[in-house]
């Protein structure tokens, strides 16, 4: 049950890593980093049991594949003709101009088949590609009336609802949430923004302070939010410089002739979009 466990997570948005799994108080990581079933049954599938302990048994968040199976990713990407961008881009295409032979109002369980039909190849198709693996779970077509009747979790809102109800019941929860440091991370500025453990309650927010981080992970994170930092100031003040540097120390680019032939390259395919830069 979902209640019995508890796990710390610390990092960024779609850089995070977890420890300290419990259930019902009792550690467990050890006897899940050595259960075979991690590495086939869940999002661990894409990590090598090796690359586990060369990241201090910490449990990895899956976006961590593009970092540690970079030029796999690239390769799989360049072999599939397309990147993950093009291809919803495609789906989303497909679905609008089946849904624009409708008359949705009168016909509109056709139209829910159709959409849904489009989300199941969008959300089935995750990581595929990238990883030439299948998704760890995959959902299965439904009619309205069986998405209509069926358990919701709410996505991103019911996250936000678990929040508003701890804060207001009185009882105690962990979740996972994007804030502003202050200093629960204290290699890095107090006005980032990270993603950490947090305790629910009617006090508020109260985030799990995160000590004894190894340097590896510190140095990943600090590497990533300097770029965040930087492509900010970007965008908000139409700095070609600037956004040159943001991705020379992004470790995905680290070059700066290749970080400037991008920013060269996006500004012109995207003018109409990006207004100028100076």
């Amino acid at each position: 049950r979902e209640d019995q466990l508890s796990v710390d997570c610390f990092g960024l948005n779609h850089l995070s890593w977890f420890r300290n799994a419990r259930v019902n108080g009792e550690p467990v990581t050890e006897r899940l980093l050595a259960d075979p079933r991690l590495y086939r049954d869940t999002c661990m599938k894409y990590f090598s049991p090796e690359l586990v302990a060369l990241s201090d048994n910490l449990m990895l968040n899956e976006y961590l594949y593009y970092y540690y199976y970079r030029e796999q990713a690239i390769a799989a990407i360049v072999a599939g003709g397309e990147t993950r961008g093009e291809q919803i881009a495609a789906i989303n295409r497909q679905m609008l101009s089946e849904l624009g032979e409708l008359d949705i109002p009168r016909q509109l369980e056709h139209a829910f088949s159709v959409y849904f039909c489009h989300y199941l190849q969008r959300e089935n198709s995750y990581m595929q590609r990238e990883s030439n693996q299948g998704k760890v779970k995959t959902r299965e077509m439904l009619t309205l009336q069986q998405f209509i009747e069926q358990p919701d979790s709410g996505g991103y809102a019911g996250v936000a609802i678990d929040i508003l109800e701890a804060v207001n019941s009185g009882r105690q929860k962990r979740v996972v949430v994007s804030m502003q440091n202050r200093d629960t991370l204290d290699f890095l500025h107090p006005e980032d923004v990270i993603e950490i453990s947090c305790e629910l309650s009617s006090a508020g927010i109260q985030p799990v302070k995160m000590r004894d981080i190894p340097d590896t992970q510190k140095n990943l994170i600090s590497q990533v939010k300097e770029y965040e930092r930087l492509a900010v100031a970007a965008i908000l003040t139409g700095n070609r410089q600037l956004a040159i540097k943001a991705l020379m120390v992004h470790p995905l680019v680290n070059s700066y002739s290749l970080a400037k032939t991008l920013v060269e390259e996006y500004l012109q395919v995207h003018r109409q979009y990006a207004g100028h830069w100076r």
